[in-house]
């Protein structure tokens, strides 16, 4: 590792160890009745210093889901439907995981020379 990619790795690790304290509950409907554009800009600068936060080979990944939430959002006037259709994205991802992980694991030889032996920590005693 060059001393280029390790700075920026610690620098990443930094980001992702900084801490983003969420006002609790209470503020933040408050927040979204007194005053909805100030949430909105909390939500999104939060978004977007988690995404920074992540090493650069997950971001375009990152920002792809986010731009399909905020589209998601622009279409949804309401809260619940909204709801709905974030949840099944996050299910439609899982599932996808799912085959994927299943599809793999098949596809792994159980052969003899891919079984490891298995060398017992403390030898059986026979009983007496």
């Amino acid at each position: 590792m060059t001393s280029h990619q390790g700075s920026s790795a610690n620098q990443s690790n930094a980001r992702l160890n900084k801490t983003v304290q969420l006002p609790n509950f209470d503020a933040l409907r408050e927040l979204a009745e007194a005053n909805p554009t100030e949430l909105e800009s909390l939500r999104s600068r939060l978004c977007q210093e988690l995404i920074e936060s992540v090493p650069r080979s997950n971001r375009a990944r990152l920002l792809g889901i986010q731009f399909q939430i905020d589209m998601e959002r622009r279409r949804h006037k309401n809260a619940l439907g909204l709801c709905v259709k974030l949840s099944q994205m996050m299910n439609e991802s899982l599932c996808q995981l799912a085959q994927c992980y299943e599809s793999s694991s098949r596809h792994i030889p159980m052969e003899p020379d891919y079984l490891a032996s298995v060398t017992p920590l403390f030898p059986s005693t026979p009983s007496v």
